[in-house]
């Protein structure tokens, strides 16, 4: 992991609402995870408010860009340092990010699989 790691706010902080894309089916707002080799980071895609929303409040999470919705319905990529509370008629509705693979365990399953308990 080369990159160095720029500081996000919690998700509750951040100017613009994190919202669900309306435009995507539920079967749509996918949640990727990829690990590559021996790299040092997960590379995490997700589309699900639950889950992103968790990502973009934990500490070990390295945003590389941010997925946005226009007021007129258009997505655009805002990378970490453009500033995407100066636009208020854009809305979160996913991220793309790091996550050390030391913030990645498998254990026991949990009684619940529900989407917002994968990532605490």
């Amino acid at each position: 992991m080369n990159e160095t790691k720029t500081q996000q706010p919690a998700a509750q902080s951040l100017p613009n609402p994190l919202t669900g894309d309306p435009d995507r089916d539920q079967h749509e707002k996918e949640t990727g995870i990829q690990l590559e080799g021996d790299r040092e980071a997960l590379e995490i895609t997700s589309y699900k408010k639950v889950v992103y929303e968790k990502l973009l409040q934990h500490p070990a999470f390295t945003v590389k860009h941010r997925h946005v919705r226009t007021e007129n319905r258009q997505q655009k990529t805002v990378k970490p340092g453009q500033e995407v509370g100066a636009d208020p008629s854009l809305t979160i509705v996913g991220v793309t990010g790091q996550l050390s693979v030391g913030a990645l365990s498998i254990k026991t399953p949990r009684n619940s699989n529900s989407h917002a308990k994968i990532v605490k």
